[in-house]
């Protein structure tokens, strides 16, 4: 029976300390946060497991948390079924209190003295599929978040500020399909279907400039020459536009922002020859997107337009067999 049972237990101690020139307010930079873990993992049936744990942290700032968490696992077959509840908690960082610091002239990064610990409640359920060339998943989550650590972008005195701030409300709902074929030849193709609907709310506006809809790519072709192992493929995301709310900090009051979709590709071919010699080339933002705005979404950075990339490697070891 004792092979059916897993427990685990651990403690942390954590101790953090931030002195740099891209941040205020320096004298007051240090933290502790203290961590004691539990888990137990239950084999019920050979298809069947269970699993339960908790965390408590104590902060040096915001004293004592505790979150449990439960989920449970069953595979039939070719099929296998996840559910999960989890409470979190995470303190603010340093970086997210006491940053001030320019960001390549296009706006300010604003820490904030004021902000609270974020506490959340997930809840998650999914269903996955692995027979034969195919491996398919489908899932859902939805997590509850009470001051939630987000950033908005803020105008002070004609200067575009991303601040740090808690949503007063915040909730998260949303599911991901996945698809993947592989085939014997050495064709593999993966597809991505994600949807987000983000809320995070200040004074009654949705701050949250989380696209909710995007789709993702991926093909790959390898296949060998006699001893010549070639390789081409291609990947690329789409992702929808999506409208938020930014405060003007000189009246206070709110805008409403959209922020166009974009589409980004890229495409690679390499071969890799005897003697340790492998060539590489490649084309990034193949159709030469540029963005005419960005958002505080982290998924996404403006880009440049299109560039080429070639690289040739050669691994001397191989090449004089030492």
């Amino acid at each position: 029976m004792a092979e059916n049972h897993t427990l685990t237990a651990g403690i942390e101690i954590n101790s953090e300390k931030l002195k740099h020139y891209m941040f205020k307010d320096t004298a007051n930079n240090h933290v502790e946060n203290y961590v004691a873990y539990v888990q137990y993992e239950w084999n019920i049936l050979d298809n069947l497991t269970a699993v339960g744990g908790a965390r408590a942290d104590y902060h040096s700032e915001y004293d004592l948390h505790v979150t449990p968490k439960v989920s449970v696992m069953y595979k039939p077959g070719i099929f296998t079924f996840r559910g999960n509840f989890a409470t979190g908690f995470c303190s603010p960082s340093l970086k997210e209190i006491h940053a001030e610091w320019d960001h390549q002239g296009m706006f300010t990064m604003v820490g904030n003295p004021d902000l609270k610990p974020e506490k959340s409640n997930h809840f998650s359920v999914s269903a996955e599929i692995t027979t034969g060339i195919l491996n398919a998943s489908v899932s859902g989550y939805y997590n509850r978040l009470r001051d939630k650590i987000t950033q908005t972008f803020q105008q002070n005195e004609g200067r575009s500020e991303m601040v740090y701030v808690n949503a007063s409300k915040a909730r998260t709902t949303g599911m991901d399909a996945i698809v993947q074929l592989k085939f014997d030849w050495g064709l593999t193709w993966r597809g991505s279907y994600a949807y987000i609907d983000d809320h995070q709310e200040t004074d009654g506006y949705n701050i949250s400039s989380i696209r909710p809809h995007s789709i993702t790519f991926n093909t790959d072709y390898s296949c060998k020459f006699g001893k010549v192992i070639t390789s081409i493929g291609m990947n690329g995301r789409w992702m929808s536009s999506v409208r938020a709310w930014e405060q003007n900090t000189n009246d206070e009051t709110y805008n409403l922002i959209k922020y166009s979709s974009r589409t980004i590709c890229s495409a690679h071919a390499s071969a890799q020859f005897p003697r340790g010699i492998r060539l590489t080339t490649g084309i990034d933002n193949l159709f030469n997107f540029k963005d005419k705005n960005i958002s505080n979404d982290t998924s996404i950075s403006p880009e440049q337009g299109i560039s080429f990339v070639a690289r040739l490697s050669i691994n001397i070891a191989d090449l004089f067999k030492l």
